[in-house]
């Protein structure tokens, strides 16, 4: 019988479910969603129902095999030669697919999971050693700026979930652990293909992991190939360079495109080389313009700045070049709408 490793405690499969048949009662709700996948998990279903987030399409629940989810583990386990016995932390929630297979790799391949609530500075220093964690850009930049040594000491980072700004980019390179972006959704069981950021030679580009190929559709959008995880073919909303049929360069969402006097503008793209000169919560849409079609807005999360703030703001995007130079118009709002998971629902903008 397997033993399961969880917050410095070995159970086997009964004790596992007891256990957390007694603490989700009185658990708070971050910790009962991990529980509760837990006893999905050992149940005797053979797939689990995910919510997706909307990377191809309208958010929706769909039907995982569990077989497909241990194919996944593995893939990941083996490629960062996290063998058994690794220490791993969860540190983000377990409603959506990166959480949930944080779950499933330390139940599958043995190894000691610590979890800690999700919060925006996750408390990890206490946790020594770790060997692999994922946390999304924002936990990250939050840890880096807390005890970054300490943030160090964790073996291998993986980030998800969101946009890593130029910013945190530039520090992420300046740390002496591994750190890597990764690509994925819930369609594809978590990741499919990473970016590792401090290594010598990092050009950027997304490489798929084994057994993953990429394609194209006629929008520009990646399509990817991966049978050990599906039996069908995953047409994204995310337009890409396509550098081969196992690298990408990320481009940004088709949905977010704006076609600006016939000029493609992708917002994700320039939204991080602008991170620099904007402290606030910034993003770029589309507002309605009687001669261009479309006009490239830069909205910003604050109260409205000066004529002389808006002007040096100015001045420095256009030293930057490129489609920044394209910005007709600055926005400024006091509070943006987000999703449940902390995610900028930019529609609400685009006018």
């Amino acid at each position: 019988m397997n033993n399961y490793f969880i917050n410095n405690r070995t159970f086997n499969r009964h004790q596992l479910e007891e256990w957390a048949w007694d603490r989700i009662a009185n658990s708070p709700e971050w910790e009962k969603s991990h529980l509760l996948f837990l006893l999905e998990w050992l149940g005797k279903t053979e797939h689990i129902n995910v919510q997706t987030s909307g990377s191809t399409g309208v958010p929706k629940t769909i039907r995982i095999l569990k077989e497909n989810m241990k194919q996944s583990a593995r893939m990941t386990a083996d490629y960062f030669q996290l063998p058994h016995g690794t220490i791993a932390i969860l540190a983000i929630p377990s409603m959506y697919i990166g959480g949930k297979m944080m779950i499933v790799r330390a139940l599958e391949m043995g190894w000691r999971l610590l979890w800690t609530e999700p919060l925006s500075v996750p408390d990890i220093l206490r946790e020594y050693p770790i060997d692999f964690a994922a946390f999304t850009p924002m936990q990250a930049a939050g840890l880096i700026n807390k005890d970054k040594s300490a943030f160090e000491k964790i073996r291998t980072v993986i980030l998800g979930g969101g946009i890593v700004s130029r910013v945190l980019e530039e520090e992420l390179k300046r740390c002496s652990n591994r750190i890597v972006i990764t690509y994925g959704m819930t369609e594809t069981i978590s990741h499919i293909a990473i970016r590792d950021i401090n290594v010598a030679g990092d050009d950027g580009f997304f490489t798929a992991l084994p057994s993953v190929s990429f394609s194209q559709d006629e929008r520009g959008c990646l399509v990817i190939t991966a049978p050990h995880l599906t039996n069908d073919v995953v047409v994204t909303n995310d337009v890409v360079n396509l550098v081969s049929n196992s690298q990408f360069e990320y481009l940004g969402r088709y949905d977010n495109v704006i076609n600006s006097g016939g000029i493609k503008i992708f917002p994700e793209k320039i939204e991080h080389s602008m991170t620099p000169f904007i402290s606030k919560q910034f993003f770029i849409s589309a507002t309605m313009d009687d001669v261009l079609g479309e006009r490239a807005t830069l909205f910003i999360e604050d109260s409205t700045w000066s004529n002389s703030e808006v002007a040096v703001l100015k001045d420095q995007l256009k030293r930057v070049g490129g489609h920044t130079a394209l910005i007709k118009e600055i926005v400024f709002v006091p509070h943006f709408n987000y999703t449940a998971t902390g995610k900028l629902i930019r529609k609400n903008y685009r006018q």
